[in-house]
C-alpha cells in the first residue's frame, strides 16, 4: 500500500514534500511585520522574546508534533510552522543525510545476491533503524523498501525453522523483484522451491501482487484465505492490517458517494471491527499503534468523539517517541474546544490507565488550557473607522480565551487530584502529584505549585517527571521572590539533567532569577552559554555597568569569546570619554581580516555608515577595519580636546567646543556603533523592548536613554553646544552653538522610532530643550541662518553653500547739488503752507486781472523748476526732497486756478 505512512494521523494533515516547505505562516509574519513595524524578536532570548513575557516564561514546553530525523530535535507546532529542513540547502553537510540508509540498502541488495543471509539480517534491521523517521526519498519508495525490508527479514525466520538457504534466497529475489520490477515476479512464482515454512510468505506475496495490480477486491478475498490458512503465520499481523485498511478504503469510495455527511458506513464497521481483532491477536506487534490511530479515525467517522480521543490519548501515552507525535498530529488536528460532556466521558474511559490519564492531563494543561490561559491583547494594526471597536471585540475575546483556560486548568486539577486519591500513594500516585502541581502554577497558585512538586520529588519520580517536578519548583520559588532557593533549584536541574530538553528553558531561568539577585556577571555567563546574542548585546552594550563589565572581562582570557568582550568594552570605553583606556582595550584585541562578499554595497552607502565593511557583518570575528575606525575616532576626538584646553580667551574656547560638538553632530550615526554585538538590529529591538513589557529591572527605561544619549552622536553635541551658552554667552560661537542645539532636538525627535517615541512623551536629549523661539529670544538680533536642513554647523554652512542671505547694498552718496535741493524741499515743507494760506487770503481781495497775470507767470515759473528738476535729480524725479517742491508749486497752481473769478 503506497502510502507515507501507514498511521492515519499523518494522513490527516500529511502535505506532500517535507517540513521546511511550510512556509505559509512564515509568509504571512513576514507580510505583518512589513505593514505593522519590523520586529526581529525570537523565543531564544529574555528580553527581546516574541512567545513569553512574566510567567510565560516559567511553562513546560508543550509536546512536540515532528520530530527532526536530522538532529533528532523533536518540534512542536509553532516550531515546525517556521522549521528550516537542512536537507533542502544543498551547501549544507547535512544535506546527504539519507545517504547512509542508501548505502546500507545497497549493501543488503549486494549481500541478498551473494547469499550472506547473515549479513542481509544486519543490513536490512540497520536500514530500517535508520528509516524509521523518514529520509528524502520519495514518499512511495521509502515505504516500499521499508515494507521489502520488514518481509525479508520475515522470510530468514524460516532458516531457524529448518528452511533450506535455497529456499530462502529464491523468495527474497522473488520480494526483491516485487518491489523494482513486478512483471518479472510471476516468473519468480515459477521459480519457487518447495518448503512448507515459506508457503505463507509466498501465499501473502501472491496477494500483495494483487493489491498492487489494482483488483483490491481479490486481494481482499486473497488475504481472507490466507488469516483462514496461515493463523499462525508470522505474516498474520500483516495480514489483518491489509485486510482491515481494504475494507476501511472500500468504506471511504462509499463514504465519498453519500449526501449526508452523518450517514453511517457498514464497511466503516467491519473495518473498526477488523483493527479491534488485530490488537487483541498482537498486543505486541508491529502494526498495533497502526491499528489504535486508524480505530480511533474510524472512532470519530462514527460520531464517537470521546472513544476517539481516548485512543488518541492511549498513543499518547505510548513509550516509543514516534507514536506520541503521530498522537499529537492528530490531536492538533481534531483541535482542542471539546465540552465538558465529552471530556468527561474520556475522563471515565482513561481513569484505569495512568500512563495514559498522564498524557492526557499534560496534553491539555499545555497544549490547550495554558494557549488560552495566556492569551494576550496584541493589535498589530488597526485600520479605519472601527478601530476601537475592533479593539473592544479583540479585548472581549481575550477574556472569553482566558476564561477557558482557567475552566480547563480546573478541570485537569479535580482529574489529577481524583487519580493521586484513587491510587494512593502507588508508584504512579508521585506523577500525578507534579500534574497538579502544573496545574496549579498554570492557575497561579504558586505555593501549591512548590509544595506539590517537592511531594512529588520525595514520592520519587524520575527521569522527565523529576526534571518537571524541579522545573516547577524553581519556577513557582522565582516568583514568591525567594531567588536563593530558585537559583539552587534550576542548578541542581541543570546538574542533574545537563542535556534535557527543559535544560536551556532552565538555564534562561536561573539567568532571569540571577538577574533579580543584581548578580549580572553570572546572568550574562548563562546567556553566553545558552548563546541567546540579542541578551548577550543587551548586557555588554546598553545594561552592565563599564566598569563591571571590564572587571567580568579580565577573569574570562581563555573564553571563545574574549575578543568579542574586549572590543565591547572598547566602544563602552569610547562612549563614556576614556579614551586611553578604549585605545588599550582595542590594542588588544585579536581581529581577522575577510574577503568581500558585499559587492552590492556602493561606496555611497560606507560613506554614510563606515562601519560597514564591504564584507557580511555576521561573520564570526572582529573586523580589523572597525578597530582601525574607532582608533582613528579616539584620535581626531582627543585632537579636539586638546584644542579646547590650549584655546585662550571666551572666544578661542567657545570655538574650539563648538568645533567638537560639531564633530559628533556631523559624525555618521555608527561612530560608536559595536557591529559585533548588534549586526543592524540595534535601535529595533531597543525601541520595540522600551515601550514593551519585557524590561526587567528598576530604572531600565533610564538605562536605555542614557545609552541613547551615549551612542547617537546628535545627542552627544547638544551638552557640548548648552554648555558654550552658558559658559560664553556673549561670544559668536554661543550663538551658532543654541542654534545648533535647536537644529539638534528637531534632528533628534524623527531620528528613529525611539527618539520619536521619547519626544513624542514630552522626553528629550540633554538636560533642557531647544527651541527656535528660545534662540530668538536669547539673541534677539541673531539671524536665523537660510536653513535646518543641510545646517553644518562646524563649517555655518547650509547644503554646502553659505549659511545666510548677504547683506542688502548701501546707498549711494549723494552730491552737493542734492544736498542743497534736500534743504530747500525741507524748508518749503516747513513754510510752504503757510506761504500758501497767506497767498489764498489775500488773492480773494486783488482783481481778476491781477491775479490772471500772477497765474501766467506762475505757470512759466512752476515749468521752469520741473525742467531743472529733470536735469539735476533724474533719478529721484518721484522720490526726491525736490520732487516735493514741484508738488507743492503744482498744488497751489491749482488752487489759483480754482479761484479763479471768471
Amino acid at each position: 500500500m503506497k502510502r507515507y505512512f501507514r498511521n492515519p494521523t499523518s494522513v490527516l494533515i500529511w502535505m506532500k514534500g517535507r517540513v521546511g516547505r511550510i512556509i505559509l505562516v512564515f509568509s504571512l509574519s513576514v507580510s505583518t511585520a512589513i505593514a505593522c513595524g519590523w520586529s526581529l524578536w525570537t523565543d531564544d532570548s529574555v528580553r527581546f522574546n516574541t512567545m513569553r513575557t512574566g510567567r510565560g516564561f516559567y511553562r513546560l514546553p508543550p509536546l512536540p508534533i515532528q520530530y527532526d530525523p536530522l538532529t533528532g530535535k523533536e518540534l512542536t507546532a509553532s516550531e515546525v510552522e517556521n522549521y528550516y529542513d537542512p536537507s533542502e540547502d544543498p551547501d549544507n553537510a547535512k544535506a546527504n543525510f539519507d545517504e547512509e540508509p542508501n548505502a546500507v540498502w545497497d549493501q543488503a541488495r549486494s549481500s541478498m545476491e551473494s547469499g550472506e543471509l547473515s549479513d542481509l539480517r544486519n543490513l536490512l534491521s540497520k536500514y530500517l533503524d535508520l528509516t524509521e523517521h523518514g529520509n528524502s526519498l520519495e514518499d512511495g519508495e521509502w515505504q516500499e523498501r521499508r515494507n521489502s525490508a520488514f518481509d525479508m527479514l520475515d522470510a530468514i525466520t524460516a532458516l531457524k525453522r529448518g528452511s533450506k538457504p535455497e529456499a530462502v534466497k529464491a523468495y527474497l529475489a522473488a520480494r526483491y523483484a516485487f518491489h523494482h520490477d513486478p512483471a518479472e515476479v510471476e516468473n519468480h512464482f515459477d521459480l519457487a522451491v518447495s518448503d512448507r515454512n515459506l508457503d505463507d510468505n509466498w501465499a501473502y506475496l501472491r496477494a500483495a501482487k494483487l493489491f498492487h495490480a489494482g483488483a483490491k477486491d481479490d486481494a481482499l478475498t486473497a488475504f481472507r484465505a490466507h488469516d483462514l490458512k496461515f493463523p499462525y503465520s508470522e505474516k498474520n499481523e500483516a495480514v489483518l492490517y491489509m485486510i482491515a485498511t481494504l475494507i476501511m478504503a472500500r468504506g471511504d469510495e462509499l463514504a465519498k458517494e453519500c449526501e449526508d455527511q452523518n450517514c453511517k458506513i457498514d464497511d466503516w464497521r467491519a473495518a473498526l471491527a477488523a483493527f479491534k481483532t488485530l490488537m487483541f491477536k498482537h498486543p505486541k506487534g508491529r502494526y498495533f499503534e497502526d491499528a489504535q490511530g486508524w480505530t480511533a479515525h474510524l472512532y470519530r467517522h462514527e460520531g464517537r468523539l470521546a472513544k476517539s480521543l481516548a485512543e488518541y490519548y492511549r498513543l499518547l501515552g505510548n513509550e516509543s517517541r514516534k507514536w506520541r507525535l503521530e498522537a499529537k498530529k492528530s490531536l492538533q488536528m481534531i483541535g482542542h474546544d471539546q465540552d465538558d460532556a465529552t471530556l468527561d466521558e474520556v475522563e471515565r474511559l482513561i481513569a484505569d490507565e495512568p500512563d495514559t490519564a498522564l498524557a492526557y492531563s499534560y496534553h491539555r494543561i499545555y497544549n490547550h488550557a495554558a494557549d488560552h490561559s495566556y492569551a494576550e491583547f496584541q493589535l498589530w494594526c488597526c485600520y479605519g473607522d472601527d478601530k476601537w471597536t475592533e479593539i473592544r471585540g479583540e479585548k472581549q475575546r481575550v477574556k472569553d480565551e482566558q476564561d477557558k483556560g482557567r475552566h480547563e486548568l480546573e478541570r485537569i486539577a479535580r482529574f489529577a487530584t481524583a487519580m493521586v486519591k484513587r491510587y494512593g500513594l502507588s508508584r504512579v500516585s508521585g506523577a500525578f502529584v507534579l500534574r497538579i502541581a502544573q496545574s496549579q502554577i498554570e492557575l497561579q497558585n504558586f505555593g501549591n505549585a512548590a509544595e506539590l512538586a517537592v511531594k512529588a520529588i520525595k514520592m520519587g519520580v524520575k527521569g522527565e517527571l523529576r526534571a518537571q517536578a524541579l522545573w516547577i519548583k524553581g519556577s513557582s520559588e522565582h516568583h514568591q521572590k525567594k531567588l536563593k532557593a530558585a537559583r539552587a533549584t534550576f542548578s541542581q536541574l541543570i546538574s542533574e539533567f545537563p542535556n534535557d530538553k527543559l535544560t536551556d528553558g532552565a538555564r534562561r531561568l536561573l539567568a532571569m532569577t540571577a538577574e533579580d539577585q543584581g548578580d549580572l556577571e553570572f546572568a550574562l555567563e548563562q546567556y553566553l552559554a545558552l548563546k541567546y546574542e540579542y541578551d548577550v548585546a543587551y548586557f555588554v552594550d546598553v545594561l552592565m555597568p563599564t566598569d563591571r563589565l571590564a572587571n567580568y572581562i579580565a577573569s574570562r582570557e581563555q573564553s571563545g569569546s574574549y575578543d568579542y568582550l574586549l572590543y565591547a568594552l572598547g566602544v563602552r570605553y569610547m562612549r563614556d570619554g576614556r579614551w586611553n583606556e578604549a585605545r588599550e582595550a582595542f590594542l588588544r584585541v585579536e581581529t581577522k581580516s575577510a574577503m568581500p562578499t558585499w559587492a552590492s554595497v556602493n561606496d555611497g552607502m560606507r560613506g554614510r555608515f563606515p562601519k560597514i565593511p564591504e564584507w557580511d557583518v555576521q561573520e564570526p570575528g572582529i573586523k580589523s577595519s572597525w578597530v582601525l575606525r574607532d582608533l582613528k575616532t579616539i584620535d581626531r576626538v582627543v585632537e579636539l580636546e586638546l584644542t579646547i584646553d590650549a584655546a585662550e580667551g571666551d572666544d578661542l574656547k567657545a570655538e574650539a567646543m563648538y568645533q567638537l560638538a560639531s564633530f559628533y553632530y556631523e559624525a555618521s550615526a555608527l561612530l560608536f556603533y559595536n557591529p559585533a554585538a548588534w549586526a543592524g538590529t540595534r535601535y529595533h529591538l531597543l525601541s520595540d523592548l522600551n515601550v514593551s513589557a519585557n524590561l526587567r529591572r528598576d530604572g531600565e527605561s533610564q538605562i536605555i536613554l542614557d545609552h541613547f544619549q551615549s551612542h547617537d552622536t546628535v545627542a552627544r553635541a547638544l551638552p557640548i553646544y548648552l554648555k558654550i551658552v552658558d559658559r560664553f554667552p556673549r561670544t559668536r560661537a554661543a550663538k551658532d552653538a543654541l542654534y545648533s542645539a535647536a537644529v539638534a532636538h528637531e534632528r533628534l525627535s524623527d531620528l528613529n522610532p525611539f527618539w520619536r517615541s521619547t519626544y513624542e512623551q514630552g522626553l528629550f536629549a540633554g538636560t533642557r530643550k531647544v527651541s527656535y523661539a528660545d534662540v530668538k529670544r536669547l539673541y534677539p538680533e541673531y539671524q536665523l541662518p537660510r536653513g535646518t536642513y543641510g545646517w553644518e554647523p562646524s563649517t555655518r554652512t547650509v547644503n554646502g553653500g553659505p549659511g545666510w542671505a548677504p547683506p542688502p547694498k548701501p546707498l549711494p552718496k549723494t552730491s552737493r547739488t542734492d544736498r542743497a535741493i534736500k534743504t530747500l524741499a525741507g524748508w518749503l515743507d516747513d513754510y510752504l503752507p503757510t506761504v500758501t494760506g497767506a497767498v489764498s487770503s489775500t488773492a480773494s481781495s486783488v482783481s481778476d486781472r491781477l491775479i490772471s497775470y500772477f497765474r501766467v507767470h506762475l505757470y512759466l515759473v512752476f515749468a521752469a523748476l520741473t525742467g531743472y528738476v529733470l536735469w539735476a535729480n533724474r533719478r529721484e524725479i518721484y522720490e526726491g526732497p525736490v520732487s516735493k517742491c514741484v508738488k507743492a508749486g503744482y498744488t497751489l497752481a491749482a488752487f489759483l486756478n480754482t479761484n479763479r473769478r471768471d
